[in-house]
């Protein structure tokens, strides 16, 4: 039987880089947009801290049956032949991977804003060509003096070959167009 896959860990939280080890990762899990992780893999020897984030680490995760982590604030998930030393080192570099990693919910949101508004956009003209249409239509029937039953009717052909599905016509006046 072929040995548990291990994973490496590098995410940031709270301006450090955290590394940590696990037997299980996944994006498919109980929480959209994260990251989860199972089966958190300490150093083996017990008794001799050979470093002292490795041990700050195993306390904070003691009990953790499994952790979840923002998908932005991962910055590599690697496979690995075996397990390092789990560390805690502070962001150095001009914090541009934190704040990269911090601004993308406002970029994603952001996109995703633009996308629905556009797309609201879009459907309000598309529904008011249709009904543009369905009027200029129902307009004409009037001025030809045709009975109400064949207004509505044009109308609602010209809204539904326009695109507005189940149009519903009302009409608001019975009056007949003024003579030009």
């Amino acid at each position: 039987m072929a040995a548990k896959p291990i994973y490496r860990v590098v995410f940031i939280n709270q301006g450090k880089v955290y590394e940590v080890y696990a037997r299980r990762v996944s994006q498919t899990g109980a929480l959209f947009g994260f990251v989860e992780i199972e089966e958190l893999v300490f150093d083996a020897r017990k008794g001799v801290v050979v470093d002292p984030s490795e041990e700050r680490l195993r306390l904070e995760f003691a009990g953790v049956k499994r952790t979840y982590l923002p998908m932005h604030y991962v910055l590599r998930i690697d496979e690995v032949d075996k397990q390092g030393v789990s560390k805690i080192t502070a962001a150095e570099g001009g914090n541009v991977a934190m704040i990269f990693a911090l601004s993308m919910p406002m970029a994603v949101g952001g996109a995703g804003l633009i996308a629905e508004t556009s797309y609201d956009y879009f459907q309000k003209n598309r529904l008011q060509a249709a009904s543009d249409a369905a009027a200029y239509a129902a307009a004409l029937e009037n001025r030809a003096g045709s009975d109400s039953g064949t207004i509505r009717a044009a109308a609602i052909a010209q809204a539904t070959s326009n695109g507005s599905c189940g149009a519903t016509v009302t009409s608001t006046s019975d009056a007949h167009a003024p003579a030009f």
